[in-house]
C-alpha cells in the first residue's frame, strides 16, 4: 500500500453522554473521511469484523475512517435508542471528524441495514455530507414484509412439487400453511385499506413517521438530499429483496435528479452481511471507488 495507517480510540459527547469509537488514520493527512454508522444490535467491530476490515482497507488507501457505537450500544453511554432516533449521534460524529482533522474536505457516511435507513433519514439536514453508502437498507413494515413473503417465498413454494408432497401427507401441515398464507393476505389487505384511509396532509420526517412508514420516510429524505448515493445490495438476502421490491414500486428513480445522483451495485449470492472474503472485497472496492 502507498499509505500505512494507525488506530486510536475516540471518545466524544452526545447530549451529555460519552460515545466511544475507533479512528483508522492514514499515515499522510487525509482529505476524505468515512464515518461507519453501526446498525443494531451490534457494535463497531461489525459482523465477522467487517467494519474493522473495511476501516483498515480505506485507511491504507489514504482515507480517514471513524467507526463508533451510538448511544446505549456497545461501549457508549446513554439511553438505548432505535435506529430512527440517532440523528444527534451522527451529527456528533461528524463534528468529531472535523475537529480531529480540520483539513477534511469530503465526508461520506456508510451504513448497513437499519443504519443505512438512519442515514437516509438524517443526511438531507446536514450540508457537510458529500455522499452516502447504503447497504441492504431496512424498509420492513408489516405491509412490505407480507408482500415480500408472497412474492419471494410462497410463489416459489407453489411450484415446488416436493413441498406439495409434504403437505399432502399431513393434514396438520395443510392447515398450518393455509393459516399462514391467509395471515399474509390479511396483512396486505389491511395495509391497503389503511393507506387509502390516511390523510393526504403533508408528511415530515418525525420520529413517528420514521417508525411507522420507514420506506416513505427514507425516500422522502433521500429526495431532499443533494449529495451522491451508492446502494450496495446482496443477492441472497431477504432484507435486500424487500428493499428492491419497495424501491422498484416507489418509482423513485423515475425522477431525473434522483437518477443522476444514484448508483446501484448488486453482488450476486452475497449474504446480508457480505460474509465471505470475496463479497467483502467487492464492498471495499465499491466503497473506495465511490468516495475517491
Amino acid at each position: 500500500m502507498s499509505n500505512d495507517y494507525s488506530e486510536q480510540p475516540a471518545t466524544f459527547s452526545c447530549n451529555g453522554h460519552s460515545l466511544h469509537g475507533i479512528f483508522s488514520m492514514p499515515e499522510k493527512e487525509a482529505r476524505t473521511a468515512v464515518i461507519i454508522v453501526v446498525g443494531g444490535p451490534q457494535f463497531r467491530v461489525g459482523s465477522h469484523r467487517q467494519f474493522v476490515l473495511l476501516a483498515r482497507y480505506l485507511a491504507e488507501r489514504g482515507i480517514m475512517v471513524l467507526r463508533f457505537d451510538y448511544s446505549g450500544m456497545g461501549y457508549s453511554e446513554g439511553p438505548d435508542k432505535n435506529f430512527y432516533e440517532i440523528d444527534d449521534d451522527i451529527a456528533a460524529a461528524i463534528e468529531l471528524v472535523n475537529k480531529t482533522n480540520p483539513n477534511i474536505k469530503n465526508i461520506f457516511l456508510w451504513g448497513l441495514c437499519d443504519a443505512a435507513s438512519a442515514l437516509a433519514f438524517y443526511a438531507y439536514r446536514d450540508a457537510r455530507i458529500n455522499g452516502l453508502v447504503l447497504l441492504n437498507p431496512w424498509v420492513r413494515s408489516e405491509h412490505s414484509h407480507s408482500k415480500m413473503l408472497l412474492s419471494e417465498y410462497y410463489q416459489r413454494r407453489l411450484t415446488d412439487w416436493a413441498k406439495w408432497k409434504e403437505l399432502l401427507v399431513s393434514p396438520k401441515k395443510i392447515i398450518q400453511a393455509v393459516i399462514s398464507f391467509a395471515g399474509v393476505l390479511l396483512n396486505i389487505a389491511k395495509s391497503l385499506f389503511q393507506s387509502r384511509s390516511e390523510s393526504t396532509a403533508d408528511l415530515h420526517l418525525s420520529l413517528e413517521y420514521r417508525k411507522n412508514e420507514i420506506a416513505d420516510a427514507m425516500f422522502e429524505g433521500l429526495t431532499h438530499y443533494p449529495g451522491k448515493l451508492c446502494f450496495i445490495l446482496s443477492g441472497n438476502d431477504l432484507t435486500a429483496a424487500e428493499f428492491e421490491q419497495v424501491f422498484e414500486n416507489s418509482g423513485w428513480l423515475n425522477n431525473k435528479e434522483n437518477q443522476a445522483k444514484t448508483t446501484v451495485h448488486r453482488i450476486d449470492r452475497a449474504t446480508h452481511t457480505f460474509s465471505s472474503a470475496e463479497w467483502r472485497a467487492r464492498v471495499e472496492q465499491i466503497t473506495l471507488e465511490f468516495v475517491s
